[in-house]
């Protein structure tokens, strides 16, 4: 399940604290959430998504966001730059949004710049992770 955090940092602001978020990548079949729109061999490959985000690893999890954007190709060691906006559609951000953007590692950091709703100019860092698949 998702957890929640508000801590306060200065006077006017707030942190957000998001923790227990999967977002989930599915690259064919009825249910896929993304498609290639410019299909190359590396460099300037793009693909729209709509990639599912769910409060926890289990694929029935609850939906409660969606990562609507774009990724494309940025290199041919398979280095993808992602953009897109986090809209959430459930608890108490619903109708909430705020732009992502940043390199596709297993581990690191994306900018988070701007926001609406309840995290009216958002800014920030998303950590990521990629989890490891079972073997």
């Amino acid at each position: 399940m998702a957890t929640f955090q508000i801590t306060p940092v200065l006077v006017e602001r707030n942190e957000l604290k998001f923790s227990g978020l999967y977002m989930y990548h599915t690259t064919s079949g009825p249910n896929r959430n993304q498609e290639s729109l410019v299909s190359k061999n590396g460099l300037g490959s793009l693909v729209a998504n709509n990639w599912e985000v769910r409060d926890g690893p289990d694929p029935n999890a609850k939906v409660i966001a969606r990562a609507q954007g774009m990724h494309m190709n940025t290199g041919v060691n398979q280095i993808w730059q992602n953009f897109f906006c986090l809209a959430f559609e459930d608890g108490r951000f619903k109708g909430s949004t705020f732009q992502v953007m940043g390199l596709d590692v297993v581990r690191g950091e994306w900018a988070i710049v701007g926001g609406n709703g309840r995290i009216l100019h958002g800014n920030g860092c998303h950590l990521q992770e990629v989890p490891q698949e079972n073997e």
